[in-house]
């Protein structure tokens, strides 16, 4: 098994023998514990882990205590001296430039340390071995801390490992075909059976469904659904939907005689519930408001502009969905507006995110949208299409099996017990030999995608793997799908809206003045503004906060000043809030640490160290409760009454020491210096934590917390 694999990475590679390239993140091997041989192999960001109890560490090794080893190179710009800490439960061992820097064992009560450590310049082997518990959680995360920085997890930037490794690349190619599994919806058509069933512990992508296709027709041009169905692709290159007749293109399926798409499309356009009623011409005025929309929104992040050429298109090195045929898919600018404001009203995991647009913001961007995109296909002389026979193939060709509609449907696709047995090199979807393929649907795959798909279904763990969730893989895959990094930095990698706003800049001056839903009236628009980063953001917020705000049900902005607003993803909120925080090592629970003895009296302190006088003055860019921040400059500050309702309390204390360490483009001063101390010596004797945490406990009245006084 192993040397059917190393095969299949080789090919993919192309050539081991080339000179290895440095990648971000560590490879980490996964093995049951105590066992001998290969194991599972990933690469993670972070050394850190945290599995629930009964939970896999990985898809690819069942439940039970684990041995996991992270290797690869700890990459400085200068010759540090570090002191290395460890907590969680297990076993643990430090080495560096094969030198032991710490050993022993966790259990949770207290951190292990290690001496100070002298780390050189430029790239160090390192190897952190861990060893799991016998039973419950498996947790550990490595942080360090130095003379000018306090403890921290050790940041993802400075790791890197050898992208030729052998195991990494094997670990990368089933994940992405078990990836791939899912994303094609195999197991639609493939149906559990026998002594398999599909568990809760499933990964979240198995079970995701499709657009329903209930009154598909008062939404759609009849003449797209043909094309579409001809061959999706051809529309979206990144298309999910297979070509179900196996045809390139619409043309190739005329030029075929083969009627099917027509006679599919015929049938759905029966598909209606509305009459038809006209739609007014949009104004100049919409679609000037509206390209202003589409620049203010980031729209371009992760769309070309809906009036970009097919070359444009083709050309576009951000892999971006192209909306040239936006305008030709909705039958009314109503229907495109009616799917803007609520995307997920006919298809719940659709990747496009609810933007909490108006009814005049929807109806803007629809008319921009539709008077820009003006791209068709030639469907002139198209085959009419028989509904009759449409209906026959909607029952049986596997349409209804992803997408919702109510008819009697007869799938006649293997057993998803009896496709795991099979050689997926041999025939069917994943055959290279377009002759082999038989009846099988055209996938939208690249031969190195249909390698890692056959490399899975070789895999001895393929089917136990589809029912092991490996929260903290699934929160990765996820925020790459749902391309978070369009609008937000992470681990160095800016964000692709900074890259390609250019693109917009003749759109922008017809952006809105002022920022809409809760926005700040005292600040005009500002398209260039800084969003939050997502490096930190698993040990930074509290998973049911962070679970509720990607799911749109914060009710509050956060950052009122940004012209960007967070969309929401209610279908994908829990696997990626739950995901991340294991990632980082963090619970998925609240939990804050034991009020100290003094906190009532602490909360006192902290309420005049937010203040102007003898504070620090954090209402001048922060509101706390109804009192607005005095003197904003750029930007503003998140309100001070949600601080402790968001953030962990230790991420709190990093950030309030050193907060252009935690994030280099913040506006936030760093009050302490490097010994650990402030200004204000006369309070808590001048001891940056103390007088840190006294804030803490003042904001612990949360929502009820009374502002500072402003006065003497």
């Amino acid at each position: 098994m192993r040397s059917l694999l190393l095969i299949v990475v080789v090919v993919l590679c192309c050539g081991v023998a080339a000179l290895a390239e440095e990648k971000p993140g560590l490879i980490v091997t996964i093995k049951p514990r105590g066992a001998t041989g290969a194991g599972d192999t990933r690469v993670d960001r972070l050394i850190a882990l945290r599995v629930p109890a009964g939970e896999a560490a990985t898809p690819f090794v069942a439940p039970g205590p684990v041995d996991v080893t992270w290797r690869g190179h700890l990459n400085l710009p200068i010759r540090t001296r570090a002191v290395f800490a460890v907590e969680g439960r297990g076993k643990v061992k430090l080495t560096i430039e094969d030198k032991v820097i710490l050993e022993g064992e966790v259990d949770g009560a207290k951190l292990l340390e290690s001496e100070r450590a002298r780390i050189g310049k430029g790239a160090n082997p390192i190897v952190f071995e861990y060893t799991g518990p016998a039973d419950g959680d498996a947790w550990v995360r490595l942080t360090w801390s130095g003379s000018d920085f306090p403890r921290e997890a050790v940041p993802p930037m400075v790791f890197s490992h050898d992208d030729g490794d052998a195991d990494a690349a094997i670990g990368v190619t089933l994940r992405r075909g078990r990836e791939l599994f899912a994303q094609q919806r195999c197991i639609k058509c493939h149906l559990p059976d026998g002594d398999f069933k599909v568990a809760a512990t499933a990964m979240p992508e198995l079970m995701t469904d499709a657009p329903s296709l209930e009154g598909v027709a008062d939404r759609l041009n009849t003449d797209w659904i043909a094309v579409w169905i001809a061959n999706p692709s051809a529309l979206r290159h990144a298309a999910q939907m297979p070509s179900l007749f196996g045809h390139a293109s619409a043309a190739e399926a005329d030029k075929a005689d083969d009627t099917r798409p027509w006679d599919i499309a015929a049938y759905l356009a029966t598909l209606r519930n509305e009459p038809d009623a006209s739609t007014p011409p949009p104004s100049a005025a919409q679609i000037k408001t509206g390209g202003g929309l589409f620049a203010q929104l980031g729209c371009i992040a992760c769309h070309t502009r809906p009036d970009a050429d097919a070359d444009a298109v083709a050309s576009d090195e951000h892999g971006r969905i192209p909306l040239r045929y936006i305008g030709w898919k909705y039958r009314t600018l109503s229907h495109l507006a009616a799917f803007l404001k609520q995307p997920n009203r006919n298809y719940l995991h659709v990747r496009m995110p609810d933007l909490h647009l108006t009814d005049d913001e929807a109806n803007s961007l629809a008319a921009f949208l539709v008077s820009k995109a003006t791209a068709r296909l030639d469907v002139a002389g198209a085959p009419k299409g028989d509904a009759k026979k449409g209906a026959e193939l909607v029952a049986t060709a596997g349409c209804v099996n992803c997408h919702g509609l109510k008819v009697d449907y007869q799938n006649k696709a293997p057993s998803l017990k009896a496709v795991a047995a099979a050689d997926w090199s041999a025939k069917g979807c994943a055959a290279d030999d377009a002759s082999k393929r038989g009846a099988a649907p055209l996938l939208n795959l690249s031969a190195e995608d249909r390698a890692a798909v056959r490399a899975f279904g070789q895999s001895p763990a393929m089917l136990a793997s589809l029912n092991r969730t490996a929260p903290a893989e699934a929160a990765q895959r996820l925020t790459v799908a749902l391309r978070c990094n369009a609008c937000h930095d992470r681990d160095g990698v800016q964000d692709r809206w900074s890259l390609v706003e250019k693109e917009v800049a003749d759109l922008a001056p017809a952006a809105p003045a002022k920022p809409a839903a809760g926005g700040d009236a005292s600040q005009p628009a500002q398209l260039a503004q800084s969003r939050p980063a997502l490096t930190w953001l698993g040990e930074k917020l509290n998973t049911d906060w962070t679970r509720g705000f990607i799911a749109g049900k914060t009710g509050y902005r956060v950052r009122p000043w940004l012209t960007a607003r967070m969309p929401a993803f209610p279908a994908y909120a829990d696997p990626i809030a739950n995901g991340l925080a294991l990632q980082h090592g963090m619970t998925t629970t609240r939990q804050e640490p034991t009020p100290p003895d003094n906190a009532a009296e602490l909360a006192k302190i902290g309420r005049k160290l937010t203040g102007p006088i003898g504070g620090f003055a954090c209402i001048t860019c922060h509101s706390i409760n109804k009192m607005e921040a005095i003197a904003r400059f750029e930007v503003g500050g998140p309100n001070l009454m949600y601080v402790t309702e968001r953030l962990r309390h230790d991420y709190f204390l990093r950030w309030m020491l050193n907060p252009p360490r935690v994030d280099p483009t913040t506006k936030m001063p760093k009050y302490a210096d490097d010994s650990g101390r402030t200004a204000l010596s006369d309070t808590l004797d001048g001891d940056a934590a103390q007088q840190f945490e006294a804030i803490w406990q003042y904001l612990q009245a949360g929502r009820k917390i009374e502002p500072p006084s402003m006065t003497p």
